[in-house]
């Protein structure tokens, strides 16, 4: 067993599980989430642990949600124009233009928090629900993944929010640094492909 599975089954699992996760999965009563940090080379196997997850926890009397962030993104972005669009309008512009509009678009035109917003349980029940947040990888460098936690704090009745949050390939941690701290520049076309498979797939299917 991996470290990441020790984690999650030992340390993770049984807090979920409990009638009443809140007072120990974070400090502050109105942010009752958790950070479940990896590395990239773990993403499958992750994916692969947290259906497994999901089945337990249900079997458990749990509610389970799970939102990833890579739709999300799709969602927002193809809602201004296709994929092959952005991928031409890279091509004839610059990484930093591409990644900025990008940005604009996730924090102003078609709002990140608003679309996971639409996917969270209409009545949350902190006693039942959980929500499993991935994929946050996608969104690097274009959106801090970390503003979801400071948008949302406070504004509803959470459930229990464990956010899967992959270390980045290149030292940087993607759910929280913003663009000035990136260490690569990525064309449109790689903010989208499958980063694993090495192929031009589109990264947006769990």
């Amino acid at each position: 067993m991996t470290d990441f599975e020790k984690r999650l089954r030992n340390d993770l699992e049984p807090l979920l599980s409990s009638l009443d996760p809140r007072e120990k999965i974070s400090a502050y009563h109105d942010m009752p989430y958790a950070l479940f940090r990896y590395d990239p080379e773990q993403e499958f196997p992750l994916r692969r642990e947290i259906t497994m997850l999901t089945t337990r926890l249900t079997q458990k009397g749990k509610r389970v949600t799970r939102i990833s962030l890579a739709q999300c993104l799709r969602a927002a972005i193809t809602s201004e124009r296709s994929l092959e669009d952005w991928y031409q309008a890279e091509r004839g512009g610059t990484v930093e233009e591409t990644v900025q509009t990008i940005t604009n678009i996730l924090e102003e035109r078609a709002p990140l928090v608003d679309l996971v917003a639409k996917q969270m349980p209409a009545d949350p029940d902190p006693h039942t629900d959980v929500v499993l947040i991935n994929r946050t990888g996608a969104l690097f460098p274009v959106y801090r993944t970390f503003s979801l936690l400071e948008t949302t704090q406070g504004t509803r009745a959470c459930p229990d929010d464990p956010i899967l949050s992959r270390r980045s390939r290149w030292g940087v941690r993607a759910s929280f640094h913003g663009r000035a701290r990136c260490r690569a520049q990525l064309p449109a076309q790689d903010l989208l492909k499958d980063e694993y498979s090495g192929q031009d797939r589109i990264n947006i299917r769990e």
